[in-house]
C-alpha cells in the first residue's frame, strides 16, 4: 500500500522489552522502508521512572509521537517534564463519553496549560460517538493535532434508551468526514 509511516501498539512492539529485541524489530521495519511514526494508546502513571521507559523506547525506535490517555490529571506534570527532556511529542487520545478526555473542552484545558509538544490524537469515531462534530473539534484544536485515528461509528439508541456507538466502515456512519477533510485542507 506504499505506507512508510505506521502507528504501532504494545501488541506489536513491547516498550518494556529487551533493547536487543526492539532494535531487531526496528531493523526489520527499516529493511522494508517502514518507520514507527507513532505509538499507542499507552497507559501512563504517576511514576516518572515508569513513564521514562516509554520515552526511552520511543527514542530508540525513532518514534515521533507517543499517544496517551492519562487517567490521573496529576500525571501531566511528569509527562510534560519528559516531553521537554526527550523532545518527543505526546498526543492525548479520546475514547468518547465516559472517558477522561471524551469532551474536547477537557482536552483544550490540558493543551492550554502545557508545552506545545503536547497535542492530540484525534479519534474521529469516538469524537462522533460522544456527540461532537469532528470538523469543529479539529478546527478548535488548531495546530495541536499530531495524529488521527480514522474510524466511523453509527449512533443508535437501544431498547432501554441507552446510546450505543457501533463501529462501521468509514463513510457509513455519522462522522463528518467531508467537513473534517475540508478543515484539514484549510490547515
Amino acid at each position: 500500500h506504499q505506507l512508510t509511516q505506521i502507528q504501532f501498539i504494545a501488541a506489536h512492539l513491547n516498550p518494556t522489552g529487551p533493547k536487543e529485541e526492539t532494535l531487531r524489530k526496528k531493523a526489520v521495519l527499516e529493511a522494508r522502508g517502514l518507520k514507527a511514526y507513532s505509538f499507542g494508546v499507552n497507559k501512563t502513571t504517576l511514576d516518572k521512572a515508569e513513564n521514562r521507559k516509554l520515552f526511552e523506547f520511543a527514542r530508540l525506535m525513532g518514534i515521533k509521537v507517543i499517544i496517551v490517555e492519562p487517567r490521573n490529571p496529576a500525571e501531566w506534570d511528569n509527562l510534560e517534564e519528559l516531553v521537554k527532556e526527550y523532545d518527543i511529542k505526546l498526543a492525548i487520545h479520546n475514547h468518547g463519553k465516559g472517558s477522561v478526555y471524551g469532551d474536547p473542552a477537557t482536552v483544550l484545558a490540558v493543551l492550554a496549560k502545557r508545552d506545545r509538544r503536547i497535542g492530540v490524537c484525534l479519534d474521529v469515531g469516538w469524537v462522533t460517538a460522544a456527540g461532537f462534530d469532528v470538523a469543529k473539534v479539529f478546527r478548535d484544536y488548531g495546530d495541536r493535532v499530531y495524529d488521527m485515528h480514522f474510524k466511523d461509528k453509527k449512533i443508535e439508541t437501544s431498547a432501554d434508551g441507552k446510546t450505543i456507538a457501533i463501529d462501521t466502515e468509514i463513510g457509513r456512519g455519522q462522522s463528518n468526514y467531508a467537513g473534517l477533510f475540508a478543515e484539514v485542507r484549510k490547515s
